[in-house]
């Protein structure tokens, strides 16, 4: 099953990151009653827009590689640490 893009923002002091999940992807069982997790960027499935209410992208967009969540965080979060050091030297 899939859904819109993912509404999760990643909040570190001020800072606030939103998720690039562009469009959730789910193994939903028949029967189950939880909040799946998205095979992409590990959001549950109520923090992801319904697809429905998504935003078409146009096929040049859909053809952009996206880049993992957590590389994303880890880059911007390599870069504070750096500027920290920066000043502190």
């Amino acid at each position: 099953m899939a859904s819109g893009r993912c509404t999760a923002v990643f909040i570190s002091g001020r800072r606030q990151i939103p998720c690039d999940c562009p469009q959730g992807i789910f193994g939903i069982q028949q029967g189950a009653h939880d909040d799946p997790e998205c095979q992409d960027c590990a959001h549950p499935l109520s923090q992801h827009e319904d697809a429905s209410s998504a935003p078409a992208q146009d096929s040049s967009q859909s053809k952009l590689p996206t880049i993992n969540s957590l590389a994303m965080v880890s880059k911007w979060l390599l870069i504070e640490f750096v500027q920290v050091l920066q000043e502190r030297l």
